[in-house]
């Protein structure tokens, strides 16, 4: 975990490999954003009724116009 919760310069691959940037979610972003994420992956709300931690959801931002 960088400064503020930032991570630079990850390497993602989904479809294609591009740079990114990755943060958590805030509190106001989470709710919509896990909503969008359990559109294709319904398990996770399966699997966070089995844990106690909050299942975190990260964001990616693509660097310098990637991705």
């Amino acid at each position: 975990d960088g400064a503020g919760g930032l991570v630079p310069g990850l390497e993602v691959r989904i479809r294609e490999t591009y740079r990114a940037t990755a943060r958590t979610a805030t509190a106001e972003e989470r709710p919509r954003l896990w909503a969008r994420v359990n559109e294709d992956w319904p398990n996770y709300d399966v699997y966070a009724t089995r844990t106690t931690r909050e299942i975190p959801v990260v964001v990616l931002t693509p660097v310098d116009g990637e991705g």
